[in-house]
């Protein structure tokens, strides 16, 4: 008959007939259910992985770093699957491996990516890996929904005037920190993610990203906007302000 391989549970002793049934039912399949975070680095999420029954962070580490698993968004010679797993909950059957969950979760992510605008042609003049990498900016900035928009355009009005993006995430990233305060000496360190040392995006994506900061990198507001700053810690809000003394004036109203 038409069985299906895989794992199946019968009482002793039980006639054939009845053997046939449960086998026609089709195996039992037993589920975990893993959950990627917006916001996640691939080092959490390998951690995660290796908590799953079966698999370890290391099989999930060593698949990242071959490289066989790539986007159509990465640029030649890129490797690295960071702001390239879609944030989301699968479930992970007994019988999938680290490779399963980063094949499945890859090609969501360049399904729901390119619902969401993006094209393989870039935009603003920046290459698709970019736009990835401005929306892990924005997700690692924007606490509150309705600021995303407004951060993006921070982000690109600093870059079109050639001023450094100054974004603490970033700092920390180099820092392989995922948060926390920054030293006066933690800014001055040479990491290729020093947005304060170093002008213009990031070399690559700093975390995860959610579909709402893709459609914000792609959809930022028409601002002047220069400069925010977090005012609300309660509801994650920021001000936003096109002159450095309006920027200190937000700050004094911090909440």
């Amino acid at each position: 008959g038409p069985y299906q391989a895989g794992k199946y549970e019968f009482r002793k002793n039980l006639g054939a007939s009845a053997a046939a049934d449960v086998i026609e039912k089709g195996p039992k399949i037993n589920y975990d259910n893993f959950t990627i975070i917006p916001g996640q680095r691939l080092v959490d999420i390998s951690k995660n992985v290796g908590e799953l029954p079966g698999l370890s962070s290391a099989g999930f580490d060593e698949i990242t770093n071959a490289g066989d698993y790539r986007s159509k968004y990465m640029p030649e010679g890129v490797n690295n699957l960071e702001g390239f797993l879609l944030p989301e909950t699968y479930r992970i059957s007994a019988g999938e491996n680290e490779g399963d969950i980063i094949r499945n979760s890859l090609q969501s992510f360049e399904a729901r990516a390119e619902i969401n605008g993006l094209a393989t042609s870039g935009y603003r003049g920046l290459t698709p890996y970019q736009v990835i990498t401005v929306a892990s900016l924005i997700e690692k900035e924007a606490r509150f929904g309705g600021d995303r928009a407004k951060i993006a355009s921070v982000i690109y009005n600093r870059l079109e005037i050639n001023m450094a993006l100054q974004i603490d995430a970033t700092v920390l990233y180099g820092l392989g920190r995922s948060g926390g305060s920054l030293s006066n000496a933690d800014l001055e360190k040479d990491t290729p993610y020093n947005t304060y040392l170093y002008k213009g995006i990031p070399a690559s994506p700093i975390s995860m990203i959610s579909m709402d900061s893709l459609k914000a990198a792609l959809n930022p507001d028409e601002t002047d906007y220069i400069y925010y700053v977090l005012t609300d810690t309660k509801t994650g809000e920021h001000k936003f302000a096109v002159t450095y003394d309006e920027h200190l004036a937000n700050i004094a109203d911090a909440k």
